[in-house]
């Protein structure tokens, strides 16, 4: 499954990573947006420091081995082309 996998996204690659960084912006717009909404609510938002960021990572990589192991690590490869 991930060599097919791997085909299709190197052969759709550049307008998809286009539309990709295009949807990542709307994305951002609306997180900033219903973010500003909920805090007039009242909501509050936790700022992780880079501790406790260290420690959430450490703490959700089974997870992630898990599921690299079981989609293949092609899938992973497209998060991090695209900076995330």
């Amino acid at each position: 499954m991930e060599a097919i996998f791997s085909t299709r996204v190197r052969s759709t690659a550049p307008p998809a990573r286009a539309a990709i960084a295009l949807q990542r912006e709307f994305a951002v717009a609306e997180e900033e947006s219903a973010r500003k909404v909920l805090e007039v609510e009242g909501c509050e938002f936790v700022e992780l420091t880079a501790d406790q960021r260290a420690a959430f990572v450490r703490a959700v990589k089974p997870v992630h081995d898990e599921a690299r192991s079981r989609f293949g690590e092609a899938v992973f490869a497209l998060l991090k082309a695209d900076g995330s």
